[in-house]
């Protein structure tokens, strides 16, 4: 259990952890719910989805299948961007290759 216990306070996985959340003192801060990974997730596989489908359609040229390639992954792709960063993201700030390391996270000037 110990081990369990070391792993849930390093990863934080979400699930069915219950017992060991309890044990590691509760769940973190800001933890985001199974809900929340699940949706970020679904937005995650439908933009990766519209890329596959851009970069496939366009070397075939069906372009009906790229402008809906192209809807699907910049929509699914902001939506996801809006949901993780909560619209702290100003497009004037990434205009400069410098403001990436400010708004990523683990970035360099990462505020959190």
């Amino acid at each position: 259990d110990e081990t369990l216990i070391n792993f849930y306070r390093r990863c934080r996985p979400p699930g069915l952890w219950n017992r060991f959340r309890a044990l590691a003192g509760g769940p973190a801060a800001g933890e985001p719910s199974t809900g929340n990974l699940l949706w970020n997730s679904a937005l995650g596989i439908g933009s990766c989805l519209g890329l596959v489908l851009w970069t496939n359609a366009i070397f075939v040229f069906d372009w009906t299948r790229v402008i809906v390639g192209t809807a699907l992954a910049v929509g699914c792709g902001a939506w996801l961007l809006a949901r993780i960063y909560g619209g702290k993201i100003r497009v004037a700030e990434l205009q400069n290759a410098a403001a990436w390391t400010a708004v990523l996270p683990g970035g360099v000037n990462s505020e959190g």
